[in-house]
């Protein structure tokens, strides 16, 4: 017994990593959030969401940079939250380490990368992640003698629109200590609120103290989210007490809090309850939403989310649901499509009846499950039964069923399947009423003619995963099924203790927990199972970690829930530490030490001597001894990962230290270069300064501001890979089965350096025997690979044995098939799949050592998302088509006034538009060779502000349509129409490539018809265009949509104005014409006219001044006129005029 013991202890310290008895490693990174106005001050909750706008005036002194702020496109904003990075250490100075560190060129590189939302505003599904190298930092404080007391690195948290689930990524720069890298979740918590006293839960009341309500040995329970898109994960089901435990940061920190909820118990004949209890029973996070179960009642509870532009939506108190039903469960639906789910069974009077809670943007909506017939699934089945649990694929719009029927007290199981697009119901099997007989290979196929034991089979839920589309049942026995009719009971998973709840990573990995607190390990495909808890090698693993010293580890502890994330499984545990304080402690599960040390528990092992050494070997039962990945693909290409990579700007202290101002500037680079990202823009500034006398003290080197597209695939295969039609993704595996140099088994590990009594020497026997057991053949090393659809997806594998290396290499290919019939926005609804790669017999045998511990080989997944890829969008290229525009046309006509952005087309110039396709991941743009159709939806003349929405019955007017007859158009038609029309289901002219050449008509009743020159110069008008491969287009699964403006000139004037400005013209020719005959035919009298006229007048004013004279004269005298008798003036004067002498 002790030397078993002793085993133990030596299993477990041999595969403990060896970086764990490094000194150095006895740190590890640590981020906490700091407010913007509070840097080095206590972590804060992830809760404001606004940009800060105060911080802009500082760029006003950075006079020597290359930053404009009167810029269109200048938005150096600020975000509310630093990242404060620090090292944790145990057992040294926390402080005097990091000195240390930064002393020798250690800086924290911090990676941020942001989920997608799952209903995106904007419609433009990305994958995002931002790399900055965090700044240095002397936090403020009382100092004897040394320049830095206290330190820590900081770098800005970035917030992107839409996205309110992030992680953080920290590892070291190469340079100093060597800190194992470490990821951190912090995600935007929407259910806090500022108050004057602080800030508080909008949702509840915060409870300081958890003594009350959690004690060492509560069972555990379930942690229900939806996958990877909730910021906040809940826990709840603490006895007689209305408290969750809610955290954003993956139970790294949490906050217990009191539901302010109004604790009604309606018990009725209708809704009967034992006992009233004010215990949360089940509850489940959203991406913006709280779900809680309390007896029959359901609540829930919107965030305020401004990111998600949901804030006049945003809950001030619980809310009610389904308040006329009784609902005795609430299920989760883990997988989002078109909105998110959430499923709840009926009891009592509504039992058998299945809700379905649809959210789309924060509207609920529930409905019945019910067949066209208004049947439930228990009408349906024709007997009494309830619903035990319901999966929902989203992506069939089916739900799944696990149906418990009674009939004479006697009780059967029946799976059975809804459609939720037709309303049927259907019957997909009969549940076994015993457990089968074990066959002693692990699993037994149910196909009728298996025998069984008298244990009845009792089902208690159902699990689904659509990246592998493995169907599980689970309760006492586990049946495993690929399309939820035939099935394959596990026979490794005994029956005595029934599982209470299944956990899934959707990555491969499989855990469930049973009644008696029982933690067991699979992967999905497999029928290999291991408990992991309790068992020896947990016990023998948690005693090292507490001679350790580790702070998550006690004597008296008891585990409250288990939940996967990107950073594995995770464990939820109260520990009870000797002082009798309690504590609620996250820790990572230790999958990858517990897996091989109860492997290699298993085996029989020997003590081997090789040259005067001790060994310990084991006989080694996988097949190969390594497995590499060789010839991957840029990873971008496939990941959709768009990579922007940040350092912080220069400073001028000659310590490298920032300071506020600095750090400021650093966020509003950061804001503004994610402001660019968002708006497309992303011209960046090259600037390099010729000394260190910057304005500010901070030199902005924007050099540093850039994106990356040539991320190397470091021989790993992705996290994830997205395939467009016919797309292919290309690898190679290299398997070797070579041993050591010296012939000794590879597992073989030294203990101690002086020979031992009683074991064996080289060429014993034993020794013989355990060589024998090691040998290894190509022949028996077999790669498969396993495709969730492979209706969809096909593979191909290349087998090459290379025989004087020991070793094999396959030559993998994963191709699309393009029978995915969908067709979607960029990034949107794609069909959720999985490549799985394994060598024969390998499933938990075998492992590799890392300088981090052990980890399994032999056993890949890969998601894999078949759809249009993130990161793809339709351009117009304006470059080819104005070439080849003036190639055809042999001419090309430009507006007088020239905007180089916007170029000009000539009406009677035949249109031919090419488009590209911009890859925004990998920064490649290649022209769009498939098939679209153009339609013109607005316009405007003269000016592009006059540009205008036509109505949509319009629109089908202006452009040509085919509906039997000849078509019909009133702005343009094919410029070619001796060639074949190919037109979509509502009749639109489909074009393609060189064949997409257009004729300008703006007939008579078209808004560009008759367009009133704008002076002397003809009209011109700008066409609003929408161009759509949408159910047109058979290379791709985008649906592109494209709105662009082209801008046309020498528009013609229809025929009546035309014949009109003819009539005027020609009228005020004749009247030309006609002044110029009347002018010279009448000229002679005219002239001799005006030249008596003018004597005359010369005359008139002679004789007038003469008048005027004689009347003014002082020697007139006056004598009567003998004949008339009146006087008549006399002049002493002679008269000028002469007299004439009277005749005779």
């Amino acid at each position: 017994m002790v030397s078993q013991i002793i085993k133990w202890y030596l299993l477990a310290f041999m595969l403990l990593p060896t970086h764990a008895w490094l000194i150095v490693q006895d740190c590890e990174w640590n981020v906490v959030l700091n407010s913007h106005d509070d840097l080095g001050g206590e972590k804060k909750v992830f809760h404001k969401q606004l940009p800060v706008h105060s911080d802009i005036t500082m760029f006003h002194n950075l006079t020597d940079s290359p930053i404009d702020l009167t810029n269109k496109n200048s938005h150096y904003l600020a975000f509310p939250y630093y990242l404060k990075i620090n090292l944790t250490c145990t057992k040294q100075d926390t402080k005097g380490v990091i000195r240390q560190a930064f002393l020798n060129g250690l800086n924290p590189v911090v990676t941020v990368t942001f989920e997608e939302p799952i209903n995106n505003l904007q419609q433009k599904a990305e994958q995002l992640q931002i790399e900055m190298e965090a700044a240095p930092y002397r936090i403020p404080g009382l100092c004897d003698s040394e320049e830095v007391c206290h330190m820590s690195w900081f770098a800005p948290m970035p917030i992107m629109n839409g996205s309110v689930v992030m992680d953080i990524l920290v590892e070291s720069n190469g340079l100093g200590l060597d800190i194992e890298e470490k990821r951190f979740f912090i995600n935007i918590n929407g259910y806090m609120r500022n108050t004057h006293t602080g800030l508080k839960a909008s949702i509840g009341q915060v409870v300081p103290n958890l003594g009350r309500m959690l004690t060492l040995g509560q069972p555990s329970r379930p942690i229900w989210s939806t996958y990877e898109k909730a910021p906040v994960r809940v826990l709840g089901d603490f006895p007689d007490h209305k408290v969750i435990l809610l955290s954003n940061t993956e139970f790294s920190d949490f906050t217990a809090i009191e539901v302010a909820i109004d604790s009604c118990w309606i018990g009725s004949l209708g809704c009967p309850q034992e006992k009233f209890s004010s215990t949360i029973s089940d509850a489940i996070s959203l991406e913006s939403m709280l779900f809680i179960r309390q007896n029959q009642l359901v609540y829930y509870f919107i965030g305020r989310y401004d990111v998600l532009r949901n804030t006049r939506f945003a809950s001030t108190a619980w809310n009610r649901v389904l308040n006329n039903v009784c609902v005795a469960k609430l299920n989760p639906v883990p997988f989002p499509y078109d909105g998110e789910y959430i499923l709840a069974l009926g009891g009592g009077s509504n039992e058998g009846e299945v809700y379905v809670g649809s959210i789309q943007d924060t509207f609920i909506t529930f409905i019945s499950l019910l067949s066209n017939k208004k049947e439930n699934v228990c009408t349906f089945l024709k007997t009494s039964c309830r619903v035990i649990w319901a999966v929902y694929q989203t992506e069939d719009s089916c739900l799944t069923l696990l149906v418990q029927e009674t009939k004479s007290n006697q009780s059967n199981y029946s799976i059975v399947s809804y459609s939720t697009s037709t309303s049927t119901f259907k019957l997909l099997y009969h549940v076994p009423p015993f457990v089968p007989k074990d066959t002693d290979q692990g699993f037994v196929m149910l196909v009728g003619l298996e025998e069984y034991t008298t244990t009845p089979l009792v089902p208690r839920g159902l699990s689904y995963s659509p990246f592998s589309t493995i169907f599980y049942i689970w309760g006492n026995v586990i049946l495993q099924s690929y399309d939820a009719m035939n099935y394959i009971y596990l026979s490794e998973f005994p029956s005595q203790s029934p599982i209470k709840y299944f956990v899934q990573s959707y990555r491969g990995d499989l855990v469930w927990v049973t009644e008696s607190e029982e933690i067991w390990f699979s992967l999905e495909g497999s029928s290999v199972i291991r408990r992991v808890y309790p068992s020896q090698a947990w016990r023998s693993y948690s005693t090292m970690q507490l001679l350790m010293g580790s702070r998550d580890f006690g004597l008296n502890e008891s585990f409250i829930s288990l939940f996967f994330n990107k950073d594995g499984l995770h464990q939820l545990v109260y520990i009870v530490d000797p002082d009798g304080t309690g504590r609620l402690v996250q820790r990572k599960f230790p999958l990858s030490t517990l897996l091989p040390t109860l492997y290699l528990s298993e085996q029989q092992h020997y003590w081997v001597i090789v040259r005067q050494l001790d060994y310990i070997s084991f006989p080694d039962t996988c097949l190969f001894a390594s497995m590499r990945m060789h010839e991957l693909p840029a990873p971008q290409r496939f990941t959709r990962m768009e990579h922007y990579r940040i350092l912080p700007p220069d400073v001028m202290d000659e310590a490298g230290f920032h300071n506020n101002f600095s750090l400021s500037v650093y966020q509003g680079l950061v804001f503004q270069l994610l402001w660019l990202h968002t708006d497309y823009n992303r011209d960046y500034y090259f600037y390099v300064a010729s000394n260190r006398n910057s304005s500010g003290g901070v030199y902005v080197k924007m050099s540093s501001y850039t994106k990356s597209y040539d991320l190397m695939p470091d021989n790993e295969l992705p996290e994830k890979i997205y395939l467009d039609k016919y797309n292919e993704y290309s690898f190679s595996v290299f398997l070797s089965i070579a041993t050591t140099e010296d012939g000794s088994p590879p597992a073989a590990k030294p203990l101690w350096g002086k020979g031992r009594p009683g074991a064996v020497s080289r060429g014993s026997p034993i020794l013989a025997t355990v060589e024998r057991l090691e040998e290894k053949s190509l022949e028996y090393v077999w790669l498969t690979v396993v495709l969730a659809h492979p209706t969809h997806v096909a593979s191909t594998l290349q087998r090459q044995e290379l025989m004087n290396r020991g070793s094999l290499l396959y030559k993998v290919t994963i191709r699309d098939k393009g029978h995915y019939p969908r067709q979607e926005l960029s990034g949107l609804n794609a069909l959720t799949s999985s490549m799985t790669l394994k060598i024969m017999n390998s499933a938990l045998n075998c492992h590799r050592y890392t300088g981090t511990g052990l980890q399994m080989q032999g056993y890949e997944v890969v998601p894999i998302y078949i759809g249009c890829p993130p990161g793809k969008r339709l351009a117009f290229d304006i470059t080819r088509t104005l070439r080849y525009t003036a190639k055809k046309n042999n001419r090309y006509y430009d507006c007088i006034s020239i905007n180089p952005d916007m170029p000009c087309f000539f009406f009677d110039d035949i249109f031919y538009p090419f488009f590209l396709i911009q890859d925004m991941v990998t920064g490649e743009s290649g022209l769009f060779h498939g098939n679209y159709t153009l339609t013109i939806i607005g316009g405007g003349a003269y000016k592009e502000e006059n540009i205008r929405e036509f109505a949509y019955d319009k629109v089908k007017v202006y452009n040509p349509r085919i509906n039997g007859s000849p078509p019909h158009s009133l702005i343009w038609t094919r410029a070619d129409p001796t060639k074949p029309i190919r037109t979509d289901p509502s009749g639109r002219i489909v074009l393609a490539g060189t064949n997409s050449g257009i004729r300008w008509l703006c007939r008579r009743h078209s808004p560009c018809h008759d367009i009133l020159p704008s002076g002397l110069l003809a009209p011109d008008y700008y066409f609003l265009m929408e161009v759509t491969n949408r159910d047109v287009d058979e290379s791709t699964y985008c649906d592109y949509d494209l709105d662009f403006i082209i801008h046309v000139h020498g528009l013609p004037l229809s025929p009546e104005r035309k014949y009109f400005y003819v009539k005027i013209t020609m009228a005020i020719l004749w009247g030309i014409l006609i002044l110029y005959i009347l002018y010279h035919a009448l000229a002679p009298k005219i002239r001799a006219l005006w030249t008596r006229l003018l004597q005359r007048l010369e005359d008139i004013v002679v004789l007038r001044s003469e008048s005027m004279s004689t009347f003014s004269s002082p020697h007139t005298s006056f004598s009567l006129d003998p004949e008339t008798g009146a006087e008549s003036p006399h002049s002493n004067r002679r008269s000028s005029v002469s007299q004439v002498p009277a005749s005779d």
